[in-house]
């Protein structure tokens, strides 16, 4: 039976996180995800699954021992399939159509780097791993969802924070723009439906795009990130949904304007596609930033009267209005930056989890700051151009 939460609630990112959801094991979809080419996969170059399974399992085992309560993904969408078990292929045939859909994929985009006979062997182990775990019809027809049904196989889905993102008590549901990624809000809004009995859910327009990782709300403030994954009208959809509860708590609405069009090449999209890839909250005061970004991207504030919402351009790049708030901004070096130096993740106000011990800049910017640093070392899972912050959700945080 799955687990469920009776708690949702997100005030401050750096609060004490008490519950959230990851995605769990890693199976046959990133596999064969990888094989497409990058433009399509979203992954920076091949991972070596077998490893990236191991990198997911120590991040999670940091999780829970440092508190954390974790719904895994995986866990919870395979008792969802249980609960309504479609009519599906047998646990044969569907290892077979995994198989050979390797094949197909390496020799249609011609990647003869990838070693196919070490591919299909971690697909064959991850999928008998799901039939030990979940029995063979729920683990066949959660292979299929992940790997078959779609078209595309969904590699990128073990980020878990990009399909909603959890803001005071309602979750604000994406609608995401690449293709591959599209049909993972669907199957992540399942597993929350099943562990989140009630809750307040908030969508976008059709035509509109947002995703978990261009918001974050810290002192008193919510950010949303205006850019490649989320367009203007979908952060004033959000501004009116939680307008009433910005009143009751007493917090501003912030929206971090992009650059102009035309202004970053298509190459360098992926390094600041979210708002979290560039700066992200460190504690109480605190911002850990990517200094060129983060003063040439400009801030204004959203308001609302007589159920008209008004921009209030504030005239300041996104450094001078966090320094205007008193924040200290901490910098994380250029190269580190691209190394995903930035992604890191606040488990209370005193502790952080970086995702490469390798990035010593970034540390030593840390160390400054006052925080615990839980090192984590996420090579093969960064490749897919996300880390500590990407790989979570969380669901409650809070100070008590």
């Amino acid at each position: 039976m799955s687990q469920t939460i009776s708690h949702l609630g997100v005030s401050e990112e750096t609060q004490k996180m008490r519950s959230a959801v990851t995605f769990g094991n890693i199976g046959p979809e990133t596999i064969l995800a990888q094989l497409y080419p990058s433009s399509v996969s979203l992954f920076v170059s091949g991972i070596d699954p077998k490893v990236a399974d191991i990198e997911l399992s120590m991040f999670n085992k940091a999780l829970e021992i440092n508190g954390v309560t974790i719904i895994s993904f995986r866990d919870a969408l395979a008792e969802c399939i249980r609960n309504d078990l479609p009519q599906s292929n047998s646990r044969n045939d569907v290892l077979t159509k995994l198989i050979n859909e390797a094949s197909d994929l390496r020799k249609r985009h011609r990647n003869n780097s990838i070693d196919l006979d070490y591919m299909v062997d971690c697909i064959e182990s991850f999928y008998n791993r799901d039939c030990s775990l979940y029995g063979d019809e729920v683990a066949s027809a959660l292979n299929y969802y992940l790997s078959l049904e779609n078209g595309i196989p969904l590699g990128n889905i073990i980020f878990s924070r990009d399909q909603s993102n959890v803001v005071f008590s309602a979750r604000i549901i994406s609608n995401m723009k690449k293709k591959i990624r599209t049909p993972e809000v669907k199957l992540y809004n399942m597993v929350y439906d099943s562990v989140l009995p009630h809750h307040r859910r908030i969508e976008v327009e059709e035509n509109d795009f947002v995703e978990g990782g261009d918001i974050f709300v810290h002192d008193r403030v919510v950010y949303i990130g205006v850019g490649p994954r989320t367009t203007e009208n979908a952060a004033l959809t959000i501004f009116r949904c939680i307008y009433p509860l910005l009143c009751e708590y007493s917090y501003e609405f912030a929206v971090v304007c992009s650059y102009e069009k035309n202004v970053r090449q298509d190459s360098d999209e992926l390094h600041f596609m979210h708002l979290d890839s560039w700066a992200i909250p460190l504690g109480r005061k605190q911002m850990l930033v990517l200094e060129s970004e983060a003063v040439e991207r400009t801030v204004c504030l959203l308001t609302m009267k007589n159920k008209e919402v008004h921009k209030h351009e504030t005239g300041l790049s996104f450094l001078e209005f966090i320094q205007s708030r008193e924040q200290r901004a901490y910098y994380v070096p250029p190269d580190e930056h691209e190394q995903l130096g930035c992604n890191i993740l606040s488990i209370d106000e005193n502790t952080v989890i970086i995702p490469n011990v390798l990035n010593t800049g970034t540390i030593e910017q840390i160390k400054i700051a006052g925080k615990t640093i839980i090192p984590t070392q996420l090579n093969e899972i960064s490749k897919g151009y996300g880390a500590v912050h990407c790989l979570i959700a969380p669901l409650e945080r809070s100070t008590t």
